[in-house]
């Protein structure tokens, strides 16, 4: 399994060697094929960019996506004493966050989850967070992260452009460090250090069965217009592959 820069949506592909990992002999390929790229984007926020330690307070956005799923695994195998929040959109969903080691379970599009987070943290707030909806959220991130939290951006899922002014002294009171963060336009050198980190991080841990390819279903080739509608319509918790 690798991790490419593009060209991975076909049969076969080219990769670096660099960014190849060996894919543990307890997994099928279709699994293989969920690791990578949502698996190595978890590790990056969580390691490289937030520089989580143990102890720490996590707040997930879209919980249930796969680079979700990764981050609730990897916060709750690679970190002691962590608690986990997710957001989600669904009780079947955040039911499945649950199964994976989430501590906290917010239904976004009932609940303000500012709220709930301070509620959860006493006030505290989350110590990392990670976002992948981007403007919107801007307000209610400032509400709930905590001093010296850092908040790593990931996607712009609900828009680039906040609305009205925006407030700094929030963000200088608090000390917070916003992390703005992408993978594919990477170095090669730079995704060298991180899928080589990574395997010496985790592989094991999928081969031990501490770790799981989130695959939320597979669809050959020919059906790829269901496996678009079944993304589309926001079914899916984890990824959804296609085979050849």
């Amino acid at each position: 399994m690798a991790l490419v820069g593009g060209g991975g949506y076909a049969e076969y592909c080219a990769a670096p060697y660099q960014t190849t990992m060996m894919v543990p002999t307890n997994l099928t390929s279709v699994q293989a094929a969920a690791i990578p790229e949502v698996f190595l984007t978890a590790f990056q926020a969580l390691v490289f960019n937030a520089k989580m330690k143990d102890g720490e307070t996590l707040l997930i956005h879209a919980g249930a996506s796969g680079v979700g799923m990764a981050a609730i695994q990897l916060a709750r195998k690679l970190f002691k004493n962590i608690k986990v929040i997710v957001t989600s959109s669904s009780a079947e969903k955040l039911s499945k966050c649950q199964g994976l080691g989430a501590d906290v379970f917010i239904n976004y599009k009932t609940d303000d989850f500012s709220e709930k987070v301070l509620t959860a943290t006493h006030n505290k707030g989350a110590d990392v967070i990670l976002d992948f909806v981007g403007a919107p959220y801007w307000e209610k991130h400032v509400q709930c992260v905590a001093t010296d939290g850092r908040i790593v951006l990931l996607g712009l899922l609900g828009g680039a452009v906040t609305e009205g002014p925006l407030n700094l002294a929030p963000l200088l009171k608090k000390r917070v460090s916003l992390v703005c963060s992408t993978l594919r336009s990477r170095s090669l050198q730079y995704k060298e250090t991180l899928t080589t980190e990574f395997s010496k991080s985790c592989l094991a841990l999928f081969a031990e069965g501490r770790l799981e390819a989130n695959v939320d279903s597979s669809f050959h080739f020919e059906k790829v217009a269901a496996a678009h509608d079944r993304m589309r319509s926001n079914q899916n918790s984890g990824k959804i592959i296609l085979t050849w």
